[in-house]
């Protein structure tokens, strides 16, 4: 056991830092434990000693996996439903894209700034002051963001788009984030 242990878990390292599963011998329960500690090896290489900690954390890995199973059915519903997400940080000026936003305004990642005018600049010169109007009415809260525009690709190509979004607000009542989802409503339009 011990050389299993040194060998596959720790490694050949002098200090390990590792998560892993454990049966207990008295009700033959799996945990997942973190170990970290240090190991010492005798002159031939074989481990001696080992000192350290080992901390159940069996719960936090259910919350993570639990966690992790939501965000999948989340990616699921959205992609079933042909949702593209966004996530803008206010302050920062930080605008966050899914995969599908990529796709929805025909871009590659490298060819977006990630801010909210590099967004703007995607929206129909037509549309760009209500899109504005629309943000800024929300940001006030003085509406909710329910908009539907016109994305100008760079292809030159036209996709209509229906935009959701929710502001997060601070204690004092700053928008602080908005949150939302665009879906491309072009087909519908056209009929």
């Amino acid at each position: 056991m011990a050389k299993y242990y040194a060998e596959e878990v720790i490694g050949k390292g002098r200090r390990f830092d590792k998560e892993y599963r454990v049966r207990r011998v008295s009700d033959g329960q799996t945990r997942w434990v973190h170990g970290r500690g240090a190991l010492s090896f005798d002159k031939e290489g074989k481990p001696r000693q080992m000192v350290g900690l080992i901390q159940d954390i069996t719960e936090r890995k259910l919350a993570e996996e639990e966690r992790n199973q939501l965000l999948e059915r989340v990616r699921l519903a959205t992609d079933s439903a042909g949702l593209a997400v966004w996530d803008w940080d206010v302050k920062n000026n930080l605008l966050v894209w899914d995969d599908r936003m990529y796709e929805l305004y025909g871009l590659n990642r490298s060819d977006f700034g990630g801010a909210y005018e590099a967004w703007l600049k995607t929206v129909h010169p037509e549309d760009k002051s209500l899109c504005e109007e629309g943000v800024n009415s929300a940001i006030r809260g003085e509406k909710p963001y329910d908009i539907e525009f016109r994305a100008l690709l760079p292809d030159g190509s036209i996709r209509f788009v229906k935009a959701n979004g929710a502001v997060l607000r601070d204690a004092s009542g700053a928008a602080v984030r908005m949150i939302g989802m665009n879906q491309d409503i072009t087909e519908r339009k056209r009929s």
